[in-house]
């Protein structure tokens, strides 16, 4: 894993459509799904399921523009170029699990850097959660 494998969608988000059928004519339920899964081969589809253990359903997310085609690859930007900053307990925490990260990825960790003025945040912002913990 590197820095660039991390890609942010906003400008993404601006080109795509909310849809409500799968490309099989069959409605979308946005609160059941499970699990949402994004290839580079298909540019312009998401492919969702509702349940573990069934298919997944192909949705089109294309704006239908004529004669235009809107890339999307082109679009995603590297969140942290240099390389985000975390807390420097929660990077000791992940050093010590060294011996369970698979050897293709240890590059990625062994290049953050801890700071004890960052808050250990939960979305990745460092901002206040968006939700309550009860």
């Amino acid at each position: 894993m590197e820095s660039c494998d991390f890609v942010g969608s906003q400008i993404l988000e601006k080109k795509i459509v909310n849809r409500k059928i799968f490309n099989d004519k069959s409605k979308v339920n946005w609160l059941k799904t499970k699990e949402i899964l994004i290839t580079k081969k298909t540019q312009h589809s998401l492919f969702m399921r509702t349940s573990f253990n069934e298919d997944y359903k192909e949705l089109n997310i294309k704006k239908k523009l004529k004669g235009v085609d809107l890339g999307v690859i082109e679009d995603l930007q590297e969140l942290w170029p240099s390389g985000k900053l975390i807390n420097k307990k929660k990077l000791n925490d992940l050093k010590s699990l060294f011996h369970l990260i698979p050897n293709d990825c240890i590059g990625y960790y062994k290049k953050l850097k801890g700071d004890d003025a960052i808050i250990d945040d939960i979305d990745g912002y460092c901002d206040e959660p968006t939700f309550v913990f009860f």
